[in-house]
């Protein structure tokens, strides 16, 4: 999002030098003068602030977060599972206005984009359906889709436990479905958007088994710590 908005400011300035002509129609030279030495000094300034929080935030991705997220997958997936238990296979799959339509159906989308992703990363199985439209039906029956949450998620953990900060810092390289080419991005940006994927949707699917009258447990993470 940063780098969005430094673009368009390299844009704007480079569409003002482009058109100084008419500009300098409507102010001074050296009013113009001054106000491109700011601009410019001031993208400069932003270009450096947002490098610098950057290479930062790639420096708190390591592996105690990692297993500390994975562990924290784990523990909501249970909660929310154990909630989804109790209302019932109608309850699950009544649609309810998420993006993928019902309970079941996001829970269904997320252990795809999970299996997706691990593939690629941590050389898991990958999915038997390739297509994000496919994603929410691809395993119809409940107790399947919960054995293959769980088994998932001790396999993530597994997987955090040996991983290595140097393996962190590399690159991945995949075929993006989404995009059709392919992608090449840090591994720990690609991590922190893995686990924000999860919760995202968690996130829909709480707000849906509440709705529904279930009481899954609470989210916080610093809670984790107590259960």
């Amino acid at each position: 999002m940063m780098m969005r908005h430094l673009q368009r400011g390299l844009n704007l300035f480079s569409w003002i030098e482009k058109h100084f002509s008419i500009i300098s129609q409507c102010f001074s030279r050296d009013k113009y003068n001054n106000t491109l030495l700011i601009l410019e000094q001031t993208l400069k300034k932003s270009s450096f602030q947002i490098q610098r929080k950057y290479r930062e935030s790639r420096k708190m991705i390591d592996n105690q977060f990692i297993k500390m997220m994975a562990n924290y997958n784990q523990w909501q997936n249970e909660s929310i599972y154990t909630s989804a238990d109790l209302l019932g296979e109608d309850a699950r799959k009544q649609q309810r206005g998420a993006y993928f339509g019902s309970i079941h159906h996001t829970l269904c989308h997320l252990l795809w984009g999970d299996m997706i992703w691990t593939s690629r990363f941590a050389g898991l199985a990958a999915p038997e359906v390739n297509s994000i439209q496919q994603s929410s039906g691809m395993i119809k029956d409940w107790k399947e889709l919960k054995t293959k949450r769980y088994r998932l998620d001790r396999e993530i953990i597994s997987w955090a436990e040996g991983l290595d900060d140097a393996v962190i810092k590399g690159e991945l390289s995949w075929y993006s479905g989404a995009l059709k080419a392919n992608a090449s991005r840090p591994l720990g940006e690609i991590l922190v958007h893995f686990f924000n994927h999860q919760t995202h949707h968690r996130g829909q699917v709480h707000a849906m088994i509440t709705a529904a009258d279930g009481q899954p447990d609470d989210t916080d993470l610093f809670f984790m710590s107590t259960r």
